[in-house]
């Protein structure tokens, strides 16, 4: 009897000890969490004050039919403990609150969340319906905020969340208010240590989300406070992103209003608005790190990204690994594929497949692949941008400042390995095949191929405009494709405000220009300043032909155009080792069948207004495609058989690996170069080109077919320090090759012997078989 009793008085003590008041099997700690295995043992979190405690979910849960009150509302506690998903799903999650005016709203699963922990968890069926009235809210699925102490650390880890989520907010007084919604998490600020930083890691959300703002009264228009919105996080501080995964048929926010400030009010595939003053550099870590937006639409006004809205930090960070695929993006200002606006950032092997965008009012502006406006921005890698498409929603929309990489930026620069492909743009002005408007940049290594664009003016292969700064330097620059525009338009710039260095330019296609001023390289090059050399253009050639109409007025093919507002300028323009072999061709216009040529259409310099005191130095033009007049008399005309031959190009430099060369196979014969490239010559003993190979920096090579020499075999590939050279060595710099061969050994006849006696075995071998298979 007495061991019954003290049995009874132990269950009664470890009950009595229980927090959880439900199924009560475990104790709370990490290593024996509480077990939920019902509904009611997921209500029962925090009832007796266990907010820090460990869970695990035993069972997947359905929490439909019935409208959630987030965990921790009573009593706005927030969870700092761990959950466990335990790889279970928790499903219809549905919060359906039709009218919520007071001051402060938090709703999701969790109210709020501190220093947690959530792991291996699944939420599907979420279904989401907010009306709310003028208070300051956060909304996500999982949590309404996440709020970190110092010291503490938030961990959100494969994690899964699919449903939908609508929120109207209905603007009622004057009152500024923050408000964020994620499909994840409403706002997350987290500690700012960089060495133990809040990590969303390793999670993907495919939530249908809207937000819609409207007014109760028509004399509110101005939106007072500010709203982020993001697929993720609405509002994100001093927390790092990490494989995350964001795809959604529509993330948007919308309006029937014009609201007057709209420039807070943020919208990101991933993060809304991203804030932080952390030097997350220094600890080598990137505040953004191989998250995906994929198969998803992205709608907002202002600051719209992909990924991030808008990033605002006085600190340089980090963005790497970041891809886009299947995506459009949409807005009015500020709209980029990765990063709406932002300033201070690194961007680091980026890579975008099919990127739509489409402006969603008349003068819309700024639309970058990449990142619409930035100042300090860097671009570091390998930039990969395959399928860029921009198109105007309007007829008299205006759209301007686009670019496949960038709307516009602000002293930046780019060191990037640079690729944009299939890139359709067609809108009112200041379009580049890569970047829409620069103020003092500089880019090393960049090429847009198979490209189409199409704008009223300003329009460049690389750069529309160059706007006033110090200097901009375009070096290992390439244009392939087909440029249209009225006036001001360039292979390489449309425009040039700026003083302008450009280096081992190349540009291919057709350019059209029906009015003013169109070049194979520059557009205008305007000389504002009492300077030398406002225009450097060294080592670079067209081979583009250049359309016009009867009532164009200067066209050239290297520059359109120049023209000064100091008469006093100096060698405004300075060409060196630059040729052009194109056409220059007048588009024939039906309704003026006689018309004849226009005015100032050059080889070399089509109208130069003021009469510059220009320097041309080692300047040639093919003579056979362009038999016309050359009315400045710069540049020499060459005929095409002559400039097939090393001799034609007097003062170029065909010495080394990095400079021009000759060979059939390149560039129809015409004179190249490998910008920025790598380039393998393959020679025989005696040193002569047996072949060229160009590949990207830091790829392997593929030997060519292996070279004959009578009386020898060939052996290998030796380097130019004569050791066997490995091809599959990744290469940064051009080298050279050459065949390595052995004595052919006379065939003695030993070995045909030896192989007849071979023959008549193998044929002996197979006649007995035959005949045991017989019997």
């Amino acid at each position: 009897m007495r061991k019954i009793i003290i049995l009874i008085l132990s269950l009664w003590l470890m009950i009595g000890n229980q927090k959880m008041n439900v199924s009560a099997l475990g104790s709370g700690t990490p290593l024996d969490p509480w077990q939920i295995f019902t509904v009611d043992d997921l209500k029962a979190i925090g009832t007796v004050g266990d907010w820090d405690d460990s869970y695990i979910l035993m069972n997947n849960l359905d929490l439909s039919g019935k409208n959630w009150t987030a965990l921790g509302t009573s009593g706005t506690h927030l969870f700092s403990g761990t959950f466990d998903g335990n790889e279970h799903d928790i499903s219809g999650l549905t919060i359906d609150v039709l009218d919520v005016s007071s001051d402060f709203v938090s709703l999701g699963l969790f109210y709020g969340l501190g220093g947690a922990t959530i792991t291996d968890l699944s939420m599907s069926f979420v279904d989401i319906s907010v009306i709310v009235t003028d208070p300051e809210f956060y909304i996500g699925a999982l949590a309404g905020f996440a709020k970190v102490e110092e010291g503490g650390k938030l961990l959100i880890d494969h994690v899964t969340i699919k449903g939908t989520m609508d929120v109207s907010y209905r603007l009622d007084a004057l009152v500024s208010r923050h408000r964020t919604v994620g499909g994840m998490i409403g706002e997350v600020i987290g500690d700012n240590d960089p060495t133990n930083p809040s990590l969303i890691s390793n999670n993907t959300v495919a939530l249908d989300m809207g937000v819609n703002f409207d007014l109760l009264y028509e004399d509110y228009y101005y939106f007072n406070g500010d709203m982020a919105i993001g697929g993720f996080v609405g509002h994100a501080e001093d927390t790092l992103f990490q494989s995350n995964i964001y795809e959604s048929t529509d993330l948007a926010f919308t309006s029937e209003f014009v609201i007057n400030d709209w420039d807070e009010i943020y919208v990101g595939g991933i993060v809304g608005l991203y804030t932080t003053e952390t030097d997350y550099t220094s600890a080598n870590r990137s505040i953004f790190l191989d998250n995906t937006t994929r198969n998803a639409s992205v709608k907002g006004y202002v600051n719209v990204g992909g990924l991030i809205g808008k990033y605002i930090s006085s600190i340089n960070n980090h963005i790497y690994e970041a891809g886009l695929n299947e995506v459009l993006v949409q807005g009015f200002y500020y709209v980029g594929g990765i990063v709406g606006y932002g300033a201070h950032l690194t961007f680091e092997n980026i890579r975008i497949k099919t990127l739509s965008m489409k402006s969603l009012q008349t003068n819309s502006s700024k639309f970058g692949g990449v990142i619409a406006y930035g100042t300090d921005i860097d671009f570091k890698g390998i930039i990969n941008i395959d399928g860029f498409v921009f198109s105007e929603s309007f007829d008299d929309d205006n759209a301007q400042t686009i670019g496949s990489l960038a709307g516009q930026l602000m002293e930046s620069s780019s060191e990037a390995f640079i690729t944009a492909k299939n890139v359709e743009i067609n809108a009112y002005g200041v379009i580049g095949g890569l970047i829409g408007a620069v103020y003092t940049m500089s880019i090393d290594q960049a090429t847009v191929s198979n490209a189409n664009l199409v704008a009223t003016s300003n329009v460049g292969g690389i750069v529309g405009v160059i706007t006033y700064g110090t200097l901009t330097s375009l070096k290992n620059v390439t244009f392939d494709g087909e440029i249209h525009a009225e006036s001001f338009v360039g292979g390489i710039s449309g425009r040039l405000d700026s003083k302008t260095n450009i280096d081992h330019a190349i540009v291919l296609g057709d350019i059209y220009i029906s009015e003013v001023l169109g070049g194979g390289l520059i557009g205008r090059s305007i000389y504002n300043y009492v300077d030398t050399d406002m225009l450097i253009v060294t080592e670079s050639y067209v081979r583009a032909n250049i359309h016009y109409t009867y009532n164009t007025k200067g066209v050239g093919g290297l520059i359109g155009g120049a023209s000064s507002n100091w008469s006093l300028s100096s060698n405004p323009i300075k060409l060196t080792d630059v040729y052009f072999a194109g056409q220059i061709l007048m588009i024939e216009d039906a309704e003026n069948p006689n018309a004849t040529n226009p005015e100032f259409i050059d080889p070399i310099l089509g109208w130069d207004v003021n009469g510059g005191a220009h320097v041309f130095t080692y300047v040639y033009y093919d003579s056979t495609l362009y038999p016309g007049t050359n009315n400045k008399n710069i540049g020499v005309g060459k005929t095409t058989t002559e400039m097939m031959l090393k001799t034609a190009y007097e003062g170029f430099d065909f010495s080394g690996l990095d400079h021009w060369f000759i060979y059939s196979e390149f560039n129809d014969g015409y004179a190249t170069f490998n910008p920025g490239l790598v380039r393998i010559d393959f020679t025989g003993t005696d040193g002569t080109l047996l072949g060229i190979v160009i590949i990207d920096p830091n790829s392997t090579v593929n030997p060519i077919d292996d070279p004959k020499l009578e009386g020898f075999v060939f052996d290998k590939w030796l380097d130019e320090e004569d050791n066997p050279f490995d091809f599959n060595t990744s290469l940064g710099e051009s080298i050279v090759l050459k065949a390595s061969f052995k004595e052919e050994l006379p065939d003695t006849g030993v070995q045909s012997y030896w192989m007849w006696i071979l023959g008549i075995s193998l044929g002996l071998g197979l006649i007995s078989r035959k005949k045991q298979d017989s019997k």
